[in-house]
């Protein structure tokens, strides 16, 4: 008699693929300096600034974009002077580009 078994490597994948996501969530932590432990569920934060948002009234939201459009031409227009900036640490400028390149990695899934 022989018997033959081969198991399903579709559960494995997937586990495989939850670690990952589960160890780039803990590494987003670190950088930003967050253990989980201690903040607050985000769920009712969103419920709240969702509500918040709600009461919002057209005329508000306008205002809102308008003053979000003005702060958008300022940073374009003060790009041109970073040069005149003094320098910055580079541990601080590299700390700056994995939280960007963290966050722009998370950007599709959101």
């Amino acid at each position: 008699w022989e018997v033959n078994f081969a198991p399903s490597t579709i559960p494995i994948i997937e586990s495989s693929q939850i670690a990952t996501l589960e160890n780039s969530l803990a590494e987003m932590e670190k950088k930003i300096g967050s253990t989980g432990a201690k903040e607050p569920d985000i769920y009712p934060t969103m419920v709240t600034l969702h509500q918040r948002m709600g009461l919002l009234d057209p005329q508000k939201l306008e205002s809102m974009r308008t003053i979000a459009s003005k702060a958008k031409t300022g940073l374009e227009q003060a790009i041109p002077q970073k040069e005149q900036l003094p320098p910055r640490e580079p541990a601080v400028d590299k700390k700056v580009k994995e939280l960007y390149d963290s966050c722009q990695r998370w950007m599709p899934v959101a």
